[in-house]
């Protein structure tokens, strides 16, 4: 019980700081959270938009490549997208990408939008969050 009784007695003293010590905590503080702040993201995360051809399989996931065929994405299942005239879904198949005759795969020409995912360990990938048929 002494070891905490004499803990507290030092956790309850009393510290002088000058003026001087005080403003440099301050300043020192403000830094540090300045950039933790700007390292941190914050709120909704701008996509890239680009034209390109996307090919879903028939699980519905497929890959989107840009026009330059610099970049390709991954694209989930059930991705929202758009038809031609604007008109937003949900969760089915885009029709410019369903193939009625057979199932195989169906190659067309969409606008993307995409944005590369960090991984943990360092890695990263790029995946599609919505198409817009053409």
């Amino acid at each position: 019980m002494s070891l905490l009784g004499g803990s507290l007695r030092v956790l309850t003293g009393v510290v002088t700081l000058s003026k001087a010590a005080l403003v440099l905590i301050v300043l020192v503080s403000a830094l540090v959270g300045g950039v933790v702040a700007t390292l941190l993201s914050s709120g909704d995360m701008p996509l890239h938009v680009a034209e390109g051809r996307a090919v879903l399989m028939t699980d519905g996931s497929g890959t989107f490549v840009r026009d330059d065929e610099n970049m390709s994405a991954f694209i989930p299942a059930g991705i929202p997208w758009e038809d031609p005239s604007g008109a937003s879904h949900m969760g089915d198949r885009p029709e410019c990408l369903s193939d009625e005759k057979n199932d195989a795969a169906t190659q067309a020409r969409v606008k993307a939008g995409y944005r590369t995912v960090s991984m943990p360990d360092g890695g990263g990938y790029t995946l599609v969050a919505w198409l817009k048929c053409l």
